[in-house]
């Protein structure tokens, strides 16, 4: 069995009902990560989350998703170039539907 990561800094993560999240912190308080959509942070489960998919072209996680693509057709930040903060006609940030469909191929965290 492979060991679990080691959580850090801005390590992109999953939840099964499709919400994702940024670590922010990792403390002997807990796992502190921002929830998209949301400002502050707040201490989570890690036994709950896993890391998100990779980039198709890296093992980054992936942030972004092709939209003339299948589900997993997911790039990260580098690989999704300017893209990212202003999403072209070609791509889109991943919807929560496919994070849900994805997540069950995810690498857990503990």
């Amino acid at each position: 069995m492979a060991e679990p990561p080691v959580l850090a800094a801005d390590m992109r993560l999953w939840r099964s009902d499709g919400v994702a999240a940024t670590v922010r912190a990792v403390t002997a308080l807990g796992v502190f990560v921002v929830v998209d959509g949301e400002r502050s942070p707040s201490v989570v489960d890690p036994r709950r989350w896993r890391l998100a998919a990779a980039c198709d072209y890296c093992d980054q996680a992936a942030e972004v998703q092709l939209i003339d693509g299948q589900p997993w057709d997911v790039l990260c930040r580098l690989h999704a170039r300017d893209h990212f903060d202003r999403p072209a006609d070609w791509v889109r940030p991943i919807p929560q539907r496919v994070v849900r469909a994805l997540w069950s191929t995810c690498r857990e965290l503990w």
